[in-house]
């Protein structure tokens, strides 16, 4: 078993060398890296792109959110005090001596 692994890993070696050995290959080698490294920098672009928009949206969420927790805690604030005046208003209105 450990006779075999070493023969592929020679077979490997050697075939990578003849590859190397040839100009052209190597050009299209290095064409097919620089390919996917470029390819690569501009996905990692678009992520960064995509995590920024996300991190804004979240953000304008979390802003409208803020400012209805604190309209509906004016409301509970103000509740009280209108339904005071709604009454007095209801009183003022029906309870006035008729002509």
């Amino acid at each position: 078993m450990r006779k075999r692994q070493v023969l592929i890993r020679t077979g490997v070696v050697v075939g990578g060398m003849a590859v190397l050995m040839n100009k052209e290959m190597r050009q299209k080698i290095k064409q097919t890296v620089e390919q996917m490294f470029h390819q690569s920098i501009s996905e990692l672009e678009a992520i960064k792109e995509n995590i920024h928009h996300i991190r804004r949206n979240v953000e304008e969420m979390a802003d409208d959110i803020q400012f209805m927790m604190d309209k509906i805690k004016e409301l509970k604030e103000n509740t009280p005090y209108v339904m005071e005046w709604i009454e007095e208003l209801k009183h003022s209105f029906f309870n006035r001596p008729q002509k």
